[in-house]
Protein backbone atom coordinates (compact mmCIF):
# COMPACT_ATOMS: atom_id res chain seq x y z
CA UNK A 1 0.00 0.00 0.00
CA UNK A 2 2.99 2.49 1.07
CA UNK A 3 4.27 1.74 -2.90
CA UNK A 4 1.02 2.70 -4.49
CA UNK A 5 0.40 5.67 -2.22
CA UNK A 6 4.28 7.14 -2.94
CA UNK A 7 3.52 6.56 -6.83
CA UNK A 8 0.19 8.88 -6.18
CA UNK A 9 1.73 11.38 -3.92
CA UNK A 10 4.63 11.97 -6.70
CA UNK A 11 2.63 11.94 -9.44
CA UNK A 12 0.31 14.84 -7.84
CA UNK A 13 3.14 16.68 -6.04
CA UNK A 14 1.38 15.63 -2.81
CA UNK A 15 2.83 14.29 0.77
CA UNK A 16 -0.65 12.46 2.28
CA UNK A 17 0.03 9.63 4.87
CA UNK A 18 -2.59 7.02 5.53
CA UNK A 19 -3.62 7.06 9.31
CA UNK A 20 -3.18 3.63 11.25
CA UNK A 21 -6.98 3.37 11.14
CA UNK A 22 -7.23 3.94 7.17
CA UNK A 23 -4.86 1.34 6.66
CA UNK A 24 -6.41 -1.25 9.05
CA UNK A 25 -9.90 -0.48 7.03
CA UNK A 26 -8.49 -0.73 4.10
CA UNK A 27 -6.70 -3.92 4.67
CA UNK A 28 -10.38 -5.79 6.08
CA UNK A 29 -11.85 -4.59 2.70
CA UNK A 30 -12.40 -7.10 0.48
CA UNK A 31 -11.55 -5.39 -2.82
CA UNK A 32 -14.30 -7.18 -5.74
CA UNK A 33 -12.06 -5.22 -8.35
CA UNK A 34 -9.05 -6.26 -7.27
CA UNK A 35 -5.24 -4.33 -6.52
CA UNK A 36 -6.29 -1.89 -9.15
CA UNK A 37 -9.74 -0.96 -6.94
CA UNK A 38 -7.57 -0.40 -3.93
CA UNK A 39 -4.93 1.89 -6.24
CA UNK A 40 -8.14 3.47 -8.19
CA UNK A 41 -9.31 4.30 -4.36
CA UNK A 42 -5.82 5.58 -2.74
CA UNK A 43 -5.49 7.75 -5.98
CA UNK A 44 -8.67 9.25 -5.44
CA UNK A 45 -8.00 9.69 -1.75
CA UNK A 46 -4.66 11.68 -2.43
CA UNK A 47 -6.17 14.04 -5.11
CA UNK A 48 -9.74 14.63 -2.80
CA UNK A 49 -8.60 14.64 0.53
CA UNK A 50 -8.07 18.04 1.54
CA UNK A 51 -5.41 17.61 5.12
CA UNK A 52 -2.36 15.82 4.77
CA UNK A 53 -3.36 12.97 6.80
CA UNK A 54 -6.20 10.53 5.11
CA UNK A 55 -8.68 9.66 7.54
CA UNK A 56 -10.31 6.64 8.13
CA UNK A 57 -13.27 9.11 7.89
CA UNK A 58 -12.15 10.02 4.01
CA UNK A 59 -12.50 6.10 3.19
CA UNK A 60 -15.71 5.89 0.49
CA UNK A 61 -18.62 3.89 2.39
CA UNK A 62 -18.64 1.06 0.89
CA UNK A 63 -14.97 0.31 2.67
CA UNK A 64 -16.07 1.61 5.85
CA UNK A 65 -19.33 -0.33 6.28
CA UNK A 66 -22.03 1.94 6.61
CA UNK A 67 -25.04 0.38 7.70
CA UNK A 68 -26.22 3.44 8.62
CA UNK A 69 -29.94 3.47 6.99
CA UNK A 70 -30.97 7.14 8.00
CA UNK A 71 -27.56 8.85 7.06
CA UNK A 72 -25.67 6.65 4.35
CA UNK A 73 -23.45 9.13 3.99
CA UNK A 74 -22.58 11.08 7.26
CA UNK A 75 -19.44 12.74 5.16
CA UNK A 76 -22.66 15.62 3.75
CA UNK A 77 -22.12 16.99 7.50
CA UNK A 78 -18.82 16.96 8.68
CA UNK A 79 -18.34 20.26 7.26
CA UNK A 80 -16.80 19.59 3.98
CA UNK A 81 -17.81 22.29 1.33
CA UNK A 82 -20.94 20.58 -0.89
CA UNK A 83 -19.00 20.61 -4.21
CA UNK A 84 -16.32 18.04 -2.58
CA UNK A 85 -19.65 16.07 -0.92
CA UNK A 86 -21.67 15.86 -4.56
CA UNK A 87 -18.24 15.22 -6.03
CA UNK A 88 -17.70 12.12 -3.03
CA UNK A 89 -21.72 11.16 -3.77
CA UNK A 90 -21.43 11.61 -7.40
CA UNK A 91 -18.22 9.28 -7.71
CA UNK A 92 -20.14 6.64 -5.60
CA UNK A 93 -23.66 6.75 -7.48
CA UNK A 94 -21.38 6.14 -10.77
CA UNK A 95 -19.36 3.41 -9.29
CA UNK A 96 -22.48 1.72 -8.12
CA UNK A 97 -23.46 1.92 -11.75
CA UNK A 98 -20.58 0.69 -13.39
CA UNK A 99 -20.22 -2.31 -11.32
CA UNK A 100 -24.00 -3.26 -12.35
CA UNK A 101 -24.14 -2.69 -15.72
CA UNK A 102 -22.18 -3.96 -18.22
CA UNK A 103 -21.73 -0.54 -20.87
CA UNK A 104 -21.42 3.20 -20.47
CA UNK A 105 -24.80 3.43 -22.63
CA UNK A 106 -26.34 0.75 -20.17
CA UNK A 107 -24.70 3.29 -17.61
CA UNK A 108 -26.35 6.22 -18.82
CA UNK A 109 -29.46 5.19 -19.52
CA UNK A 110 -30.01 4.38 -15.85
CA UNK A 111 -28.59 7.50 -14.55
CA UNK A 112 -30.50 9.11 -17.28
CA UNK A 113 -27.68 11.16 -18.66
CA UNK A 114 -25.91 11.26 -21.83
CA UNK A 115 -23.45 8.49 -22.60
CA UNK A 116 -21.19 11.12 -23.51
CA UNK A 117 -21.13 12.38 -19.69
CA UNK A 118 -20.60 9.08 -17.92
CA UNK A 119 -18.00 8.70 -20.57
CA UNK A 120 -16.34 11.61 -19.09
CA UNK A 121 -16.96 10.96 -15.37
CA UNK A 122 -15.77 6.83 -15.78
CA UNK A 123 -12.42 8.59 -16.87
CA UNK A 124 -12.35 11.48 -13.96
CA UNK A 125 -12.98 8.75 -11.58
CA UNK A 126 -10.74 6.08 -12.88
CA UNK A 127 -13.71 3.51 -13.03
CA UNK A 128 -12.87 0.01 -13.93
CA UNK A 129 -14.71 -2.85 -14.62
CA UNK A 130 -12.47 -6.37 -15.34
CA UNK A 131 -9.42 -4.58 -15.11
CA UNK A 132 -10.49 -2.05 -18.30
CA UNK A 133 -12.38 1.27 -18.29
CA UNK A 134 -16.20 0.12 -19.22
CA UNK A 135 -16.44 0.38 -23.07
CA UNK A 136 -18.67 2.18 -24.55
Amino acid sequence: MGKVLSKFNKAHLKEKILAPETVEALCKYDFPGNIRELANIIERLVVVTEKERIEARDLPNAILGYQNKEMPYPFLFEGIPLKDALEKYEYLIIQHAVRKYDSQREVAKALKVDQGTISRKIKKYSLYKNDVILHK
